[in-house]
């Protein structure tokens, strides 16, 4: 935590505006913010650089563009699981927030918005560059505050502490963790820096002055964090609703954003004897957890696994990537216990599931003994599945020439980094059927609260930053496309990272879509794209490389490692190799057809 060494010289503050913004930097540091993401304008000027001399963050990472920018700070937070910290100035730079906050969201990433804004006497007066900033980001907020004018009284400032401290509480609260927004109108003509004549700090207590410090001299909120109990689970409770017992056929499925850490998942599976089928973007693969069988792999053979239902689904995370595990859930409903962090409203693959909240390893251990041991016919009748439908699939890859799903088997499964980002569209569901299980600790990412493929590259920076690890990226030529502003971040040479731009010609994944044999759709949905990706890498005066054989880009994998810095590999594959490569999949791997 910061000491009072940290903060800012008090004769430093040049106008009342620094003064205002050095109280809510206080109250915001006391969450255990490091990180800012700074977007700068007329009003931010003050902010920006008050947040950029502050000793307390660790980063303060200047950025043009608000929508990139709000990507980094997501990747940031979750790759650090600590609240970022978002500066940007008035008007429409706030709406551009919108994109990374619904993503945010749904993933209940904690960010901080310290959105700076004109003084109120302006609003709804017809004055440049202003608009409603508390109503751009109601929806996905999970508290918010209009601070008032800044004001040089004690009192004001009392309240303006507490009214910040009340809200970044929210950011660091499990039952709410989440977005918090700040909005912070300030003095000044043209910038938020100017000096008003006759300027001088008025006499105001210690506590107004600096604020509270706990017992070793840090920051400390104005007003406590409240501190949110553990969930007690009734496990007993639980069992008798859903006859939980030894023998059952379960299944725990994993999909991204897997709540719990591989070890306490490789312990469960263990205990219990269940199959755990997991997406790539799990992150349990690597290391793999035990009993672990892959989704294609476990599902696509006939009749395999589906000789008989589960009696008992274990869920982790969010929903599973391939429709394929969708569809079985779907079509088999049964018992069901959705482990999460927050709590959900419903899940539309377990209408009925019952909810066990953030459980304690305590809670975990007396599930599994209530369940352990499973139906062990059943366990074997998943891996053996998987293990047939595994080396049939490999060989048919490499049978098959060079196309999307090779160049992405050899990128999923490549050496040398400590970390993997799948982008959503064909990427995650190419990732999830060739990344290989091993006993290779690597963190997985992906943006998959709302599936888009906006704010890629800025989710891939921020956890460069965040990690301070290599890492792999896999993304689509139009995912590519959709957030380049990302590419302006100024520290590229510090941070270790391949972006793998996967170039077919368009919208690939639109290709398996029944609207692929309408008119016009070539020209109107594929929408090939005419960029010249090695051109936009030297734009941002980025390393490139290009592949077009599994030579080219096993070399390509292997330079961008020894070299450091952040580099660009293009992957050219032909247009519709993908679809090629998944009919070839499907029907000799597990003799199923595509619709499956």
């Amino acid at each position: 935590m910061p000491t009072p060494d940290d903060a800012l010289d008090m004769t430093s503050d040049r106008n009342l505006n620094a003064f205002w913004l050095r109280c809510i930097l206080e109250e915001v540091l006391a969450t255990g913010v490091r990180d800012a993401v700074l977007c700068v304008g007329g009003r931010s000027i003050a902010l920006c650089l008050a947040v950029s001399q502050h000793p307390a963050f660790s980063h303060a990472i200047p950025y043009t563009d608000e929508r990139s920018a709000s990507f980094v700070a997501l990747g940031l937070a979750r790759s650090t699981g600590r609240p970022v910290v978002i500066v940007t100035t008035s008007g429409s730079a706030v709406a551009n927030l919108v994109p990374a906050l619904t993503e945010a969201q749904a993933l209940h990433v904690p960010l901080i918005l310290l959105t700076c804004d004109r003084p109120r006497y302006l609003r709804n007066a017809g004055y440049g560059q202003m608009t409603d900033h508390i109503g751009a980001c109601q929806a996905f907020v999970a508290a918010n505050v209009d601070l008032p004018d800044p004001q040089p009284d004690e009192q004001a400032i009392l309240r303006l502490r507490e009214s910040v401290s009340a809200a970044v509480a929210h950011a660091i609260d499990p039952e709410t963790r989440g977005i918090v927004h700040i909005n912070i109108p300030l003095q000044g003509v043209h910038d938020s820096t100017e000096v008003a004549a006759g300027w001088r700090m008025p006499p105001l207590s210690s506590l107004a002055l600096s604020g509270r410090k706990n017992a070793s001299g840090a920051f400390a909120p104005m007003l406590p964090f409240p501190r949110t109990p553990p969930h007690h689970a009734a496990i007993d409770a639980l069992s008798s609703v859903l006859d939980l017992r030894p023998g059952l056929r379960g299944l725990i499925v994993a999909g991204p954003e897997c709540p719990l850490s591989n070890e306490e998942v490789d312990r469960f599976a263990k205990a219990v004897g269940f199959p755990v089928l997991a997406d790539a973007a799990s992150g349990l693969r690597r290391p793999e957890v035990a009993n672990l069988v892959t989704p294609f792999d476990a599902l696509a053979a006939v009749p395999g696994v589906r000789t008989a239902p589960p009696q008992l689904v274990i869920r982790l995370g969010l929903e599973p990537t391939l429709v394929i595990v969708q569809q079985y859930l779907l079509d088999n409903p049964c018992a069901t216990i959705k482990i999460t962090p927050h709590a959900v409203e419903r899940d539309y693959l377990h209408p009925g599931c019952q909810q066990l909240i953030r459980p304690t390893g305590q809670d975990l251990a007396m599930l599994a003994a209530l369940l352990g041991p499973g139906d062990p016919s059943w366990l074997h009748c998943w891996q053996g599945a998987c293990a047939e439908t595994a080396r049939r699939r490999r060989d048919i890859l490499a049978a098959r020439p060079w196309g999307e799903l090779k160049a992405a088997s050899m990128i999923c499964n490549a050496d040398h980094f400590d970390f993997f980002h799948l982008a959503n569209s064909m990427s995650i569901r190419n990732g999830d059927l060739c990344t290989e299980p091993n006993q290779r600790r690597q963190r997985a990412f992906s943006n998959r609260g709302v599936n888009g493929i906006d704010g890629t590259l800025g989710a891939f920076i921020g956890e460069l930053i965040g990690t301070q690890q290599p890492g792999l990226l896999l993304l689509g030529d139009l995912a590519f496309i959709h957030d380049l502003t990302a590419l302006t971040f100024c520290g590229s040479k510090q941070v270790n990272g391949c972006i793998c731009v996967m170039n077919n010609g368009g919208g690939a994944i639109f290709d398996l879509l029944p609207a692929s044999g309408l008119p016009g759709y070539e020209s109107t949905i594929r929408n090939t794209s005419s960029i010249d990706i090695e051109a936009a890498a030297r734009c941002f005066r980025l390393p490139y490389h290009l592949a077009q054989d599994e030579t080219r880009l096993a070399s390509a994998l292997r330079q961008s490692v020894a070299a450091g810095g952040l580099h660009v590999l293009e992957v050219r594959v032909p247009a519709r190799s993908s679809f090629e490569d998944n009919i070839e999949l499907f029907t000799k791997a597990g003799n199923r057809a595509l619709s499956a």
